[in-house]
């Protein structure tokens, strides 16, 4: 009687601990799924490159603000300013305004052992009639090599819905090392490869499937308190295609590229403060 007595509370205390072990984890749980994240950054850059694309040569000021809300929810507010009168812009003579605005709201699936994410963006250009939005989706997994260094691979596929009505993929490894307890050095090396409507709409070349850019960007970030951190950065971009860069090197019949440059090296400082 003794040892069944013994043997009904050592049953009674393990269900008392598995049920206080999954309050606690639908407690994290609920957390999770009620959590508001947001923070704000801010680049100030030599040039506006993306996707191989120059859009500016010459010094931007680009915000962006990111709110994380619950059940996998995310949005993106991103905008670019130029602050030169550069003939070098998409937009020249246009120092001091604003000339993009993304809008990008994103849903993370809850799919174990891998992140992936569904989004779309919205690009508004005031200095320009023509807006255009994308939709894509990235899968991506990060990987700790030990407690200092780790390595997210991912692999994006967008489509462009109104210009170029044309898909594009870019394959991005971004390592990242923690130097010290506060200083952290990261970088995004990426390769992009267009559809055929894709290469001729967005970088005037002639419409045929292609590799179209790499970039490498590193970065320095050192943590100025627990919510703000500061850093510099510096990247290089050029165009792959053979085709391609012979065709950005041409000019239209007004003598203007598509793009100022098919290479080029810039760089900057960045902030960075999370709420």
């Amino acid at each position: 009687m003794k040892k069944l007595s013994l043997l009904i509370a050592a049953v009674m205390a393990f269900a008392a601990t598995a049920a206080i072990a999954d309050d606690a984890a639908a407690e994290a749980a609920a957390d999770e799924q009620s959590s508001i994240e947001a923070s704000l950054s801010a680049d100030i850059l030599s040039a506006y490159v993306s996707r191989g694309q120059v859009w500016n040569d010459e010094f931007v000021f680009q915000p962006n603000f990111w709110v994380g809300l619950p059940y996998g929810l995310e949005f993106n507010l991103w905008g670019t300013m130029d602050l030169t009168d550069s003939d070098g812009s998409c937009y020249p003579d246009s120092g001091m305004k604003w000339s993009e605005f993304d809008l990008e709201p994103i849903i993370n699936l809850p799919i174990p052992g891998v992140n992936v994410a569904l989004g779309a963006i919205y690009f508004a250009y005031p200095l320009d009639v023509d807006n255009d939005h994308d939709v894509y989706v990235t899968v991506s997994k990060e990987v700790a090599v030990n407690d200092d260094f780790t390595v997210k691979p991912s692999l994006k596929f967008e489509h462009r819905c109104a210009h170029s009505d044309d898909w594009f993929i870019i394959a991005k490894v971004s390592p990242k090392y923690a130097l010290t307890e506060k200083l952290s050095l990261g970088a995004d090396v990426e390769v992009g490869y267009a559809g055929a409507d894709y290469v001729g709409g967005s970088y005037g070349s002639k419409n045929k499937a292609a590799f179209s850019h790499a970039q490498a960007v590193a970065s320095l970030s050192y943590a100025l308190t627990d919510k703000l951190s500061a850093g510099i950065k510096g990247g290089y971009s050029t165009i792959l295609d053979s085709d391609m860069r012979d065709d950005m090197r041409a000019r239209d019949e007004e003598g203007n590229k598509p793009y100022p440059q098919i290479d080029i090296g810039f760089g900057g400082l960045f902030f960075n403060y999370d709420f």
